[in-house]
């Protein structure tokens, strides 16, 4: 296995930015396909990559502006099998994430968008996986100083999507919960 990465960045007071372009090769790497028709279970098996090849570029950046936190990232890679030149499973080619912090008052809030591209559930690239964003909202409020309460809507749209093939992601789903910390 060799990994090789490159990667520059800046940072100020209020902001930061960091741009990394990276070459894995990995020999044996275990994947996984939900479609795969040569597995005995006849659903989601394993498999070896005999040579994974995956390179790529991720640029993230962060910015501080008055009582926002700003965040984004955005990865664009090549993941091949170095045998048979095909796209790896599972694997995007372009990802991104988005994502705010506000504090309002006492009150915590926070947004992020995720969002995958499109990609091949198996290792011929016939079964293709379509793309989706998912929006998750999140709050916190301090009852008193040792005590907080928290709230969380993950895929706040209900967008309908899978991670892997013939199997849904779960739709929106709210969290309540309140959590002890003791001050120091």
């Amino acid at each position: 296995n060799q990994s090789h990465e490159l990667g520059m960045g800046f940072t100020n007071a209020s902001s930061s930015l960091k741009v990394v372009a990276y070459r894995n090769e990995i020999s044996n790497m275990i994947t996984s396909s939900q479609t795969l028709t040569t597995c005995a279970a006849g659903f989601f098996c394993y498999f070896n990559v005999d040579l994974a090849r995956i390179e790529g570029v991720t640029v993230s950046g962060k910015h501080r502006w008055q009582n926002l936190d700003l965040r984004a990232a955005v990865d664009v890679l090549n993941p091949r099998d170095g045998v048979t030149g095909k796209l790896l499973s599972l694997r995007a080619r372009q990802t991104a994430s988005l994502g705010v912090d506000w504090r309002v008052a006492t009150w915590q809030l926070a947004a992020d968008l995720q969002h995958v591209g499109r990609r091949f559930d198996d290792a011929k690239n016939t079964t293709l996986l379509p793309a989706y964003t998912v929006m998750n909202l999140g709050a916190i409020y301090p009852i008193s100083r040792d005590w907080r309460l928290s709230v969380r809507v993950d895929n706040a749209t209900d967008q309908r999507y899978e991670q892997v093939g013939k199997y849904p992601a779960p739709g929106r789903a709210a969290y309540v919960g309140v959590s002890w910390q003791p001050a120091q």
